[in-house]
């Protein structure tokens, strides 16, 4: 398809290094998460909270969905609740804030989501940028998640246990994020991974189409942005990316409209706050709802009402 869009362009696309290294650690994410949840480290941690209730598990999937990233942090989540023994449709309004507290509680770090990692490198952030930027948001998702989550009662559940080399995938997690933050060097990343290969190979069974997704936008984009010559910042750019992450997700969104503009931060709470509305806005929505049917009804009642309080969130605290 990328063949296709040369074609009609009449150029090839052009990759820059930060591209390639957005890519890169994604990887480098999915890998030490996958071997973390293979040797029960954030099942562990999670089964912990959920034994105080509907509040802590949406406080356990927030905290994971800042570290782990939200789709993550969904699957870990969701297979505990549905272990749980709650009524059928206080499960279902759990598993639904339990989706939005990811989506919104993944935006503070710039590894909480793939379009905050994308932004972090692309604009050559600094660690703190992100969550000083968008703070306010992650905050009010996820204290209204937990308030709406509060009358909502879980027997305590043990089932997870650690396993010994949980410690030393917490250490190749931590060396990873270091990286990530650019306290570490990025190749550091790439012998944490040398070592998967040999001692972890099953870890690498990750999300491959999604990163496949970033080489393609990344080439689409360039492709795009080379031909049509517009600009968009603050309001205008928020908007836009909001509205377009309702139809073709958040993560497309964000590297659709990097090449057009140097406000990140309307874009980094455009594509964060594009995360709630439609199903098809974010995929970590997408994977809830594969694990989880619940009732679209009243997953977009919830999701909408959420996306239009981040939008005055946005207002008041973003620009």
């Amino acid at each position: 398809m990328l063949l296709l869009f040369s074609i009609a362009f009449h150029r090839f696309p052009r990759y820059t290094f930060d591209d390639f290294l957005v890519v890169f650690f994604l990887l480098s994410l999915m890998v030490v998460v996958k071997g973390l949840e293979r040797s029960g480290v954030v099942t562990l941690f999670a089964a912990k909270l959920s034994k105080w209730g509907g509040w802590a598990t949406i406080l356990a999937t927030a905290i994971l969905s800042a570290f782990v990233t939200n789709d993550i942090a969904l699957i870990v989540m969701i297979t505990i609740t549905l272990s749980m023994d709650i009524d059928k449709k206080d499960k279902e309004l759990l598993v639904i804030l339990e989706t939005i507290a990811a989506n919104g509680f993944s935006s503070l770090t710039p590894f909480g989501n793939p379009q905050n990692i994308f932004i972090y490198i692309h604009y050559k952030l600094s660690p703190l940028d992100i969550p000083l930027a968008v703070w306010s948001l992650p905050v009010f998702v996820l204290v209204v998640s937990m308030v709406l989550s509060k009358g909502i009662k879980a027997k305590e559940n043990d089932a997870f246990s650690l396993k010994k080399r949980g410690f030393v995938h917490l250490a190749a997690f931590a060396t990873v994020l270091l990286c990530v933050l650019k306290i570490l060097p990025f190749y550091v990343a790439g012998i944490v991974l040398i070592g998967y290969i040999f001692f972890d190979a099953k870890s690498f069974k990750v999300d491959y189409p999604l990163l496949l997704a970033f080489v393609f936008f990344f080439g689409l984009t360039d492709l795009i942005a080379k031909t049509v010559n517009i600009s968009l910042e603050g309001w205008r750019l928020f908007i836009s990316s909001s509205i377009f992450s309702q139809f073709i997700s958040n993560v497309p969104a964000a590297l659709s409209f990097a090449d057009f503009t140097g406000d990140w931060k309307a874009l980094l709470w455009g594509v964060n706050v594009g995360g709630f509305g439609f199903i098809l806005a974010s995929m970590a929505n997408l994977i809830a709802f594969r694990m989880y049917r619940f009732s679209l009804k009243r997953f977009h009642f919830y999701s909408f009402v959420m996306f239009f309080a981040g939008v005055v969130v946005y207002l008041i605290f973003g620009r």
